[in-house]
């Protein structure tokens, strides 16, 4: 028997083999970073916070319709008849309400001797009152000093406009002579009505007197509003004029109004007294901003432009009143002026965007 070596007596043993550990697909992929895993989870907050807020937010709902700067035309007609001496203003001028448009020489007018009349007979009735007034202060300062007399009290510059200290002095003065205090008190009290009544009448006298000596003096016919002559119905001096004529025509710019033309598809979301963010396309959105208004009046019918050449679709108008009539703030304005293209958009209701949502897609899935 041969002898074998030590060392190639060990490698002869067959190996103590491990079995290899088995790998799914998993195992093959690179792990997940920690900032993988932030990432994530911030994303997943986000859109839950995204979702919460979409319940909570809400936003406007809005109507959209494009509209124009309007303002109402006044027709100033002639209340007398006469013949043009001067004219004092010109077509596309500005007036202001009370301004003199023109002068007529009326002095052989019945207006003009009717008036003369009632300013001799308003003459005549005031300077009765006023004469009868003065008695009346007469007697009620008489009738003051004998109540103050009696009653044993002074006169001081207070007491003697003071119609509460008549009352104490009477008060006072009962308690000695009652029957004479009784009559002194029944006498200033009419006193006092009768100075009260021919107050109201000489102030009514006054202000109708004012009213037709200025229409005498001045013989001039003014212009009832304030804005722009559009025109002029005159031709100049010595032109006759009549009772009702049309002397001129003023675009007012104290009452200016949107008039908006609103989808027949949308007028049944609109509703009086919403508010209105208006944008004028003469004042631009960025140096100007956003001018507020309020729906004030809805057409009861559709309405339809003339001459539809262009297909316009029917429309119902809208009249909504703007907050102001220039848009900016200090120095910085745009004033709005009649003819100007607006943009409304009428907030017919708040809602949250997540029902908004749910809305459009109800109507995707009915439709």
């Amino acid at each position: 028997m041969i002898a074998v070596p030590p060392e190639f007596a060990i490698m002869s043993e067959p190996p103590d083999l491990k079995p290899l550990p088995i790998l799914n697909s998993e195992d093959l992929l690179p792990p997940v970073s920690r900032w993988a895993t932030v990432g994530g989870l911030f994303l997943v907050g986000m859109l839950g916070i995204a979702g919460i807020l979409s319940a909570i937010v809400k936003y406007d709902v809005t109507v959209k319709a494009a509209g124009r700067v309007h303002s109402p035309v006044h027709i100033v007609q002639s209340d007398r008849q006469g013949i043009v001496s001067s004219i004092e203003v010109a077509e596309n001028q500005a007036v202001s309400a009370g301004d003199i448009l023109m002068y007529l020489e009326t002095q052989d007018s019945p207006q003009i001797r009717a008036l003369t009349t009632q300013q001799q007979q308003h003459k005549t009735a005031l300077q009765g009152y006023q004469q009868q007034l003065n008695a009346a202060n007469a007697q009620i300062e008489s009738l003051r000093q004998q109540i103050f007399k009696l009653a044993g009290r002074t006169l001081t510059g207070t007491e003697q406009d003071a119609v509460y200290s008549v009352a104490v002095a009477l008060e006072k003065l009962e308690s000695t002579s009652p029957v004479t205090a009784g009559q002194l008190q029944t006498q200033w009290l009419a006193a006092l009505k009768q100075q009260d009544e021919l107050q109201r009448q000489v102030q009514t006298e006054s202000a109708a007197l004012a009213a037709i000596s200025a229409q005498l003096d001045s013989g001039g016919i003014r212009t009832p509003t304030t804005g722009t002559i559009r025109q002029l119905n005159l031709q100049g001096s010595g032109q006759l004029v009549q009772v009702g004529d049309r002397l001129a025509e003023i675009v007012s710019t104290d009452s200016l109004s949107i008039q908006a033309g609103v989808p027949v598809r949308d007028i049944g979301k609109v509703q009086l007294g919403q508010t209105v963010q208006l944008r004028v396309s003469a004042c631009p959105y960025t140096e100007y901003g956003l001018l507020g208004g309020t729906v004030r009046a809805i057409a009861p019918d559709i309405a339809t432009p003339a001459n539809n050449s262009a297909g316009v679709a029917p429309y119902y108008e809208v009249t909504i009143q703007p907050q102001n009539h220039a848009l900016g703030h200090g120095d910085r304005q745009c004033a709005l002026k009649p003819g100007m293209d607006v943009r409304a958009d009428i907030i017919t209701q708040r809602e949250t965007v997540l029902r908004s949502l749910l809305e459009k897609a109800r109507l995707v899935v009915g439709n």
